[in-house]
């Protein structure tokens, strides 16, 4: 994860937080000519949307160098931007947003971000990325037929699954970034109420039973998989879940990046472009 100071408008990156970028700008992009692709061959898609709702400024530092790496929101938006401009996608849409609850940062993201067009739409906002999808889920209709990809990505453990069970249980995809290291380091120590408020909220269990899990990182991502099965509910269709690890350069692991889709095609699109994007490790 991109390390974050408040007054900080450009954040800096380290090597693993430059691969999620380079996973998700991979899979955005391979996601859309997919269903885009689909939609031609059925008439069930008439468009994609693409939220990051946690999107930082979308410029970072690279750590040790110094160089300036461009975030997930500017590549995956250049991306779709070039794919929408395609010959045979001129009939559908593309709806992207991006939020962050520092103005500032979205005014620098906003620099660098492609023009809209008339298939090819870019929302920026500034305000809490829990209600922003809470606003977005109440609008959600399958007579549309429009596809999601929801990049959920805090920079603690701290998940709000109100907010996210829309679109799981219904809706397209779901990427979520679980901040597995935050927990190991700081559950036995939460002692503020509103820290212990946090792990609660996130692992939906009482921080008595968290503190239990110890430094034990795969009790950690076990409960995080346990809660996507029981909010998606049952129904006919199965559901699929992908979790790869990012180490740093201690090679401990700082963070899992779980993809969550009903789509079979989906699951193995994501593990093929992660199994590229990694160059085959």
């Amino acid at each position: 994860m991109a390390s974050k100071k408040k007054d900080e408008i450009i954040s800096e990156a380290s090597p693993h937080t430059i691969k999620k970028f380079e996973l998700i700008e991979a899979y955005s992009e391979a996601w859309a000519h997919k269903l885009l692709e689909y939609g031609l061959r059925t008439g069930n898609c008439n468009g994609i949307v693409f939220i990051d709702c946690m999107s930082n400024s979308g410029m970072y530092k690279e750590k040790g160098i110094e160089n300036l790496v461009e975030g997930t929101p500017i590549r995956v938006a250049r991306k779709l931007a070039a794919t929408m401009r395609e010959a045979n996608y001129q009939n559908q849409q593309a709806w992207l947003y991006f939020n962050d609850l520092d103005p500032k940062k979205i005014e620098e993201l906003e620099k660098h971000l492609p023009p809209n067009t008339h298939n090819f739409h870019i929302e920026t906002s500034v305000r809490d990325g829990n209600e922003l999808l809470k606003d977005i889920g109440k609008q959600l209709n399958t007579q549309l037929k429009i596809n999601y990809l929801l990049v959920y990505d805090p920079y603690e453990a701290a998940i709000d699954w109100s907010a996210l069970l829309p679109f799981i249980r219904n809706w397209g995809e779901v990427i979520i970034n679980h901040m597995v290291s935050d927990s190991i380091r700081a559950v036995s120590q939460a002692t503020r109420p509103q820290t212990i408020s946090k792990y609660e909220q996130t692992y939906l269990t009482r921080i008595e039973e968290l503190i239990d899990f110890g430094s034990d990182r795969f009790a950690f991502e076990q409960r995080i998989q346990d809660i996507i099965i029981e909010i998606k509910g049952t129904d006919a269709k199965r559901y699929y879940i992908a979790s790869y690890p990012f180490f740093n350069t201690q090679n401990t692991v700082v963070y899992n990046l779980l993809h969550c889709t009903s789509s079979k095609v989906g699951f193995g699109l994501y593990k093929s472009t992660a199994w590229k994007t990694f160059g085959g490790k």
